[in-house]
């Protein structure tokens, strides 16, 4: 606290002025009694009563500068005082490589590989990770079974009996909005050929305007007999969000259905189930027919003889194989593929026949047509012995025929000893 605050702060003022009061009190009663009694009555006056009421003065006096150095310490204590509930800290000085950049919100990413899983909601994922970062849990390795269910009509799937021009022309949605289309849909695995299992393929792709931001399914759809109505239905396929121009797939239904007679169409479905706003809704589906011969439709190749040459042999001969084969069926065998097999060994496969004039220079089997097929030098016996060899057609079961287990025929030869 400042001198000037000291010496003027309000206790030491109210002790000048009570002093100052006092004293003049003092020197009038002086001025009094000299004027009414004299020299000898002033100098009692003054001697006498100032005396006493100096002694309350120096007592007061004091008590009043105790009181102001009080009152100044006090405030000098409040003054002084660091103020209550504040912390400062210096600044911790830290460098720019310690300062790391706030978290950015990531999407978890999965590799494009291929291995297949079924979670436990029934729908097919390309792999773990997928199916890990939707939440699913995983049932079991492997695509989910195919689960036809019967009666259900895929949404928005055209149907095989309606003519494309027939159909209204759909009026876009307005605004930016995705688009998904299922595209490049086949059927693969086997030949159409009744009772043989057949499998299904296709891609998803977004042609919209704008990117989706959620899961949806891709289902397959099978138009038995093609009687406008998708009677089978199989398990529905994660479908991930597509960005613009974005495509994923392919989509496979592996060994899906066992296949009967008859022309049919399948549909492969995006948006099955209408989970999306798009553009479009009619294109969600690509539709494909397909025609299933019946066993007796087809081919019919039987292998009706085989010989070995020359007749005698030593060890160390070089031998040629030959055999007749004929198409007993009603349909064209279009490049059917042999096989032969020696002492157990496959010798040579995929081979075919050789185009002549006597065939019509081609590789095919008509119906009712014969032909040969012959491997010759292929192989040489090297110890004495009965062998057997063995000629097969269609060895890696292409072509559906009526009769499938007389596609092979045995021989045998003997090198003596």
């Amino acid at each position: 606290m400042s001198l000037f605050y000291r010496f003027f702060s309000p206790g030491v003022l109210i002790a000048v002025l009570l002093a100052g009061g006092i004293g003049t009190y003092g020197v009038l009663s002086q001025k009094k009694g000299t004027e009414e009694q004299g020299e000898q009555g002033a100098l009692r006056v003054a001697f006498s009563r100032p005396l006493y009421e100096l002694s309350e003065i120096a007592a007061l006096w004091q008590s009043m500068e105790d009181a102001t150095t009080s009152i100044a310490a006090a405030e000098d204590a409040f003054l002084n005082a660091p103020a209550e509930k504040t912390l400062v800290l210096a600044p911790t000085p830290v460098s720019a490589s310690a300062v790391s950049a706030p978290a950015k919100k990531t999407t978890p990413t999965c590799s494009k590989e291929s291995a297949p899983v079924c979670g436990e909601n029934g729908m097919t994922y390309k792999n773990v990770c997928l199916a890990d970062t939707s939440g699913v849990t995983v049932r079991s390795l492997g695509a989910c079974a195919a689960e036809p269910t019967e009666e259900i009509l895929p949404p928005a799937a055209p149907t095989p009996v309606e003519e494309p021009e027939s159909k209204a022309e759909e009026t876009p949605l307005p605004g930016a909005h995705p688009d998904y289309v299922a595209h490049t849909v086949s059927y693969y695995g086997a030949p159409l050929f009744e009772g043989a299992s057949l499998s299904f393929s296709g891609m998803i792709k977004n042609n919209g305007t704008e990117r989706s931001f959620d899961l949806t399914s891709a289902v397959l759809y099978i138009d038995v007999g093609n009687d406008g109505k998708f009677e089978l239905s199989f398990s529905p396929q994660e479908v991930i969000p597509l960005g613009i121009g974005q495509e994923t797939g392919p989509f496979i239904w592996k060994n899906a259905w066992t296949q009967t007679s008859g022309m049919h169409t399948f549909a492969i479905c995006a948006d099955a189930a209408k989970v999306l706003q798009e553009t479009l809704e009619e294109n969600n589906c690509e539709t494909k027919e397909f025609t299933v011969l019946g066993k007796a439709d087809n081919a019919d190749m039987v292998v009706t003889s085989t010989a070995s040459a020359p007749a005698s042999l030593t060890i160390g001969t070089r031998m040629t194989f030959s055999a007749t084969v004929k198409n007993t069926g009603v349909r064209r065998a279009t490049s059917p593929k042999f096989k032969l097999i020696v002492d157990g060994i496959p010798q040579a496969n995929n081979t075919m026949l050789t185009p002549r004039e006597e065939n019509g220079n081609d590789r095919d089997l008509e119906p009712g047509e014969e032909d040969m097929i012959s491997w010759p030098g292929n192989w040489y016996p090297r110890a004495t012995g009965t062998y057997t060899y063995r000629i097969c057609v269609d060895s890696n079961d292409e072509i559906a025929e009526v009769n499938e287990e007389d596609n092979c025929k045995d021989g045998t030869f003997v090198v003596p000893s």
